[in-house]
C-alpha cells in the first residue's frame, strides 16, 4: 500500500478515490491519507479524520500500516518541533526574568544597606531596569521637594559593586506629589520588583520627560 501512496504523490494526484476504513468509497485528499488498516472488519485507507477518531498509534494497533511518506506526518513533526522550540523559548524567558528579579531585589537590599550605613533618612522603594544595564533606584523620604541630588553617590557605589548605571529618583504618589515613608508603610504602594510591562511603560514615560512613579 505504501508503494501505491508513493505513486499517487509522484503523479501529483491531489485527490484520490479510495475505500476508507470504517466506511465506503470516498474522494479524499491524497495528502490526508495517513495509512492503511488491514483489519478484515473495516479494511481500508486511514484518513486523518479516521485516524483522529481511532488513535491507531497510541493504541499500538497491529493492523495499522503507517505511510511514512505522507506529508501530514512531516507537517505534524514540524509542528511538534516548533512547539518544542516555543516551550524552550518561554522557559528561557522565564529564567531570564527571574534572574532579573533576583538582581533587582539584590540591588534594592544593598542600596538600603548603604543608606542605613551612611545615615541617609530614605527608604528604597523599588528598582526599575529602564534598559540593558541601566537602572533607576526609587526611594521615599520625608523631605520637602525633590532631594534625589543628595543621594547621587549611592548610584556610584552601586555601579562599582554591580556594574551598569544607577540613577537615584524620588518616588511620586499615584496622584502626584512626592511620596513619604509613611505613604510606603500605610499603602504599600511601591513593590520591590516591577513587572516588565510596568517597567517598559515607565521607561517610555520618563524618556518623554514625565515624572516617574513605580506604581503607575
Amino acid at each position: 500500500m505504501k508503494e501505491r501512496m508513493q505513486k499517487w504523490l509522484e503523479e501529483g494526484r491531489f485527490y484520490q478515490k479510495v475505500r476508507v476504513a470504517c466506511g465506503g468509497e470516498a474522494l479524499v485528499r491524497t495528502d490526508a491519507i495517513l495509512g492503511y488498516c488491514h483489519c478484515a472488519e473495516h479494511r481500508g485507507f486511514v484518513t486523518k479524520n479516521v485516524f483522529d477518531g481511532h488513535d491507531c498509534l497510541k493504541k499500538g494497533c497491529f493492523y495499522f500500516e503507517k505511510f511514512e511518506n505522507c506529508p501530514c506526518w512531516e507537517r505534524a513533526e514540524a509542528r511538534k518541533k516548533q512547539a518544542e522550540r516555543e516551550r524552550a523559548l518561554r522557559k528561557e524567558r522565564k529564567r531570564e526574568e527571574r534572574e532579573r528579579e533576583i538582581f533587582r531585589a539584590a540591588v534594592k537590599a544593598r542600596a538600603q544597606e548603604w543608606c542605613d550605613l551612611l545615615g541617609y533618612p530614605i527608604v528604597i522603594s523599588s528598582v526599575l531596569e529602564r534598559a540593558a544595564g541601566e537602572f533607576t533606584v526609587f526611594f521615599v523620604s520625608d523631605a520637602f521637594g525633590n532631594d534625589a541630588w543628595l543621594y547621587m553617590d549611592l548610584g556610584y557605589k552601586l555601579q562599582c559593586e554591580f556594574g551598569g548605571a544607577f540613577l537615584m529618583r524620588r518616588t511620586r504618589r499615584p496622584g502626584g506629589g512626592y511620596a513619604t515613608a509613611e505613604d510606603l508603610r500605610r499603602n504599600g504602594l511601591f513593590p520591590a520588583v516591577l513587572s516588565p510591562q510596568t517597567a517598559l511603560a515607565q521607561g517610555a514615560g520618563e524618556s518623554a520627560g514625565e515624572s516617574a512613579d513605580p506604581q503607575s
